[in-house]
Parts: C-alpha cells; structure tokens; sequence
C-alpha cells in the first residue's frame, strides 16, 4: 500500500494498523467501521476496473460471494424505500448540506 494513500487512510480512521510482528517489525492493516462502508464503492470500483483496465479473463482478481463460491456480477442501485432501479435514473440535487 503506498505510504500516502496508508498515512490518509489511518489519519481518517479508514484502516487501523495492528502489529503482528512474530519475526521483527510487521503490521496488519485492518478496515475500520468507516473503512468497512466503503466496501460497496471499493467493490464497484474493483469490477469497473476489471472491465475497463485489465478486461475479460485478464483481471488480477475477482469479487465472489464468500458464502457460495459465485461471482459477484453487478450492484443494484436502490431508493430509500428497497426499490431497485437502473443507474442513468440517478439525478444530483441539492441537500441540505449544500452551501448556496
């Protein structure tokens, strides 16, 4: 992992570092909470990668369902309410955050 991506991960409690030194100086780098609500874009991301990058049946890894063995294929946007609808039905608005 790079030491700047590492340093910013750790300073925004993404990853935490644990040392698992057995046989000198060796650490661990584990996902927070915070780092965990990131698996759903770190996913999307990987697959778009796999796809555009690297291509089919040259991708260094693959998403597979830890309980199955499948492979995971697609993410499913969903509303508030657990309907499921297609991507390019997505609008940005301004939230309540928004400075005008």
């Amino acid at each position: 992992m790079g030491r700047m991506y590492r340093q910013l991960s750790l300073e925004e409690r993404i990853l935490e570092k644990y040392d698992i030194g057995d046989r000198g100086v060796r650490h661990e780098y584990l996902l927070t909470e915070k780092g965990q609500a990131m698996l759903p874009i770190l996913a999307v991301i990987s697959q778009w990668g796999n796809e555009w990058i690297y291509g089919k049946g040259k991708e260094p890894f693959q998403l597979v369902n830890n309980k199955t063995g499948e492979a995971v294929t697609s993410f499913v946007p969903q509303d508030a309410k657990g309907n499921s609808f297609d991507w390019t039905d997505i609008d940005v608005v301004f939230a309540p955050g928004a400075d005008r």
